[in-house]
This record gives C-alpha cells, sequence and structure tokens, in this order.
C-alpha cells in the first residue's frame, strides 16, 4: 500500500513530466509553424526569381517550354507538360516529351473537371491518354485566365507517393504564375501581330515582307520566284483632287483588287505610303509570271473607286525582278524590281516591266 508520503512526494515528478509533454507539443507545433512559413517564404523567394526570368523571356515562342524546364529543376519530376487552350478548337501542347501528341485535352477535362489531382499507385498507370508509360505519380493543376478554364499543368514521375502537399501547393503558385504568364503571353501574341499588318490596308507591312523574304531566300529556294514594286500612278493628284479620304479609300479598294487575285503562297505588303511589294513563285514560264501580274494591272484599271459620290479609277505600274536571274539577294532583287518600276514611269506608266 502507497503512504501518503509517496504521493506527496510524487506529484512534483508528474507534474514537471506533464509541463516537459506540453513544452514539447508546443516547441514541435513552433517548429512546424516556422518550417510552414520557411518553406512559403521560400515559394515566394523562387517565384519571383521565375516571374522576373519568364518576364525576360515572353516574346519567346519557346516561353512554355522555358516554364516546363523551370517546373522539372525545381520539382524534380520527369515530365512536366503544359496543355492550353488556345481558342475554340486549337491547343497549345507543350511538353518536355516529343514522342507522341502528349495530352488529350477534352478526355482530361471530362475526367478531372476543372479541380486539381493527384494520383499515385504501385503499378504503371493505365491512363495512356494523359500520361507517360513508366509514371507512378500524376500531379494536375488547373489554369484559369480571367477566371476561365483554359487548361492544365501536369507534372509526372516515375515513384510512387512522390508528390505531398508541399508540392501540390507550390504548383498551385506555379500554375498561378503560369496563368499570369499566359495572358501576358497572349497580349505580346496579339500586338505582335498587329504590328505585322498595316492597320489600314490589313496587309503585310514592310518590315514583316522584309523578314519573310529573309527567311525564303536563307534557306536558298529552288524554284524561281518573283518581286513585283508597285506603284500606283498619279496619286498625289487624286489626292489633290479628291481629297485624302477618297485617297485611302482608293488604296482599300485596289488592295482588296489584287488580293483577290493572288495564290495562297504569295505574299503582299505595303512598301511604304502608295507603293505595295509583291512576291510570288506560282509561275512555271516568265511569260505565265508576265500574264500573271498583267492581269492584275488590268483589274486595277477596270475597277471603278466610289466615295461620297465622288468616281474615279487608278492606274499602277509595275517593276519586276526574277531570282535568281536579276539578283540573289534581297537587296539586289528590291533594287531591280525598283529600277524596273522607274522604267515603268519612264514609258508612260500603267505598264509591267520585266527584264527579258
Amino acid at each position: 500500500m502507497t503512504s501518503s508520503k509517496n504521493t506527496i512526494n510524487n506529484t512534483p515528478s508528474i507534474e514537471l513530466d506533464v509541463y516537459k509533454k506540453l513544452v514539447k507539443e508546443e516547441s514541435d507545433r513552433l517548429k512546424q509553424q516556422n518550417d510552414s512559413l520557411q518553406y512559403k517564404l521560400s515559394i515566394t523567394s523562387n517565384l519571383l526569381d521565375i516571374s522576373k526570368y519568364l518576364n525576360t523571356r515572353i516574346a519567346n515562342d519557346n516561353i512554355f517550354n522555358v516554364i516546363n524546364d523551370v517546373a522539372i529543376a525545381i520539382f524534380g519530376v520527369k515530365y512536366s507538360t503544359i496543355i492550353v487552350k488556345e481558342s475554340e478548337n486549337t491547343y497549345l501542347n507543350i511538353s518536355n516529351v516529343n514522342s507522341k501528341n502528349y495530352k488529350n485535352f477534352n478526355f482530361m477535362h471530362k475526367f478531372f473537371g476543372e479541380e486539381t489531382f493527384l494520383i499515385s499507385c504501385k503499378q504503371k498507370l493505365n491512363i495512356d491518354s494523359i500520361k507517360e508509360h513508366d509514371s507512378k505519380s500524376l500531379l494536375g493543376y488547373p489554369i484559369f485566365r480571367k477566371k476561365e478554364f483554359v487548361g492544365y499543368m501536369i507534372l509526372e514521375h516515375p515513384y510512387e507517393n512522390f508528390f505531398d502537399t508541399h508540392k501540390v501547393h507550390f504548383l498551385g503558385a506555379l500554375a498561378d504564375l503560369l496563368a499570369m504568364t499566359y495572358e501576358n503571353y497572349m497580349l505580346y501574341k496579339q500586338l505582335d501581330e498587329k504590328s505585322k499588318n498595316d492597320p489600314i490596308l490589313n496587309i503585310l507591312t514592310r518590315a514583316e515582307f522584309i523578314n519573310r523574304l529573309n527567311k525564303i531566300i536563307n534557306k536558298k529556294p529552288q524554284k524561281d520566284f518573283a518581286l513585283v514594286m508597285i506603284d500606283v500612278d498619279n496619286f498625289k493628284h487624286i489626292n489633290d483632287s479628291h481629297g485624302h479620304i477618297f485617297g485611302d479609300s482608293a488604296l482599300i479598294q485596289t488592295t482588296n483588287v489584287i488580293k483577290e487575285l493572288l495564290n495562297e503562297n504569295d505574299i503582299f505588303a505595303r512598301y511604304g505610303g502608295d507603293e505595295f511589294i509583291l512576291y510570288t513563285n506560282s509561275f512555271d514560264s516568265i511569260k505565265e509570271l508576265v500574264t500573271k501580274i498583267e492581269k492584275l494591272r488590268m483589274s486595277v484599271e477596270k475597277n471603278t473607286i466610289e466615295v461620297n459620290g465622288s468616281k474615279s479609277s487608278v492606274t499602277m505600274s509595275f517593276g519586276i525582278s526574277v531570282y535568281p536571274y536579276d539578283g540573289k539577294t534581297l537587296d539586289s532583287l528590291l533594287n531591280f524590281a525598283d529600277n524596273m518600276l522607274y522604267k515603268a514611269k519612264e514609258n508612260g506608266k500603267n505598264k509591267v516591266e520585266i527584264n527579258l
């Protein structure tokens, strides 16, 4: 039987054990809280660095490949994929795996909806339409653009139970950053597309034409092509006689007449003011080329421009250079075509000039 004296002596020991337990629990809680804060701070710091990195590369068409590379480096995963809706029926599908059309958006949307999904199993995941053959862990996070669901970012790893709550949280933060990057990228693409087209005539600008032609020439084309310099005859007189509004409308309507007669591979641009330039390779002989350009000239001449009761017609002069006979560089071809255009003007305008 325990004496009263022993009970009294043991009381401080029990209280001390309780106190130690409470201290340890509080210490563990504070440590866990500190670890969580440190982790969140690390995420924030990493995201800031990633954001700065991505913003310097927003003009890069491979921006989503860059994000995949960042995800692979941060998470240590084997596969990273971004699939986002680009328009109603088209999707950007970017992965570090190039072996196949990697993700099926409609299947995934039907299967997972607009929620985060985490899948793990001991055996290989048997969902071939959305994963790689050796994946055992898969983590997907929805991407929203202006509150509209546009796709997923998906990470995969060959190990079972690879993704913990911290990785899920971090991927969510990265997906939010991806959404902002996607928004900025789409805005940039829209602005870039607008910069390539003349806002009044809705044809390519001179700079974009030069850019495309340089790419064509650098590939050393096997098929002959022609550059055609085109100029509206007496355009200053048209503006002076009918006004600048009529002049702008004349350029628009004349441009549309030419566009209707061009082939899919032809490239047509505003070179400056009332001057245009055309690239074409849709001919098998010089005679066929001249016939094509003569058809353009006659169609412009026959077209009647009417604006607010004022009627008139315009004519155009055409100067042609042919690759590789009249030049093998863009500058030499442009200079030759410009000389042919000057010759057409000197010979009475409304003519096609070519070096036969």
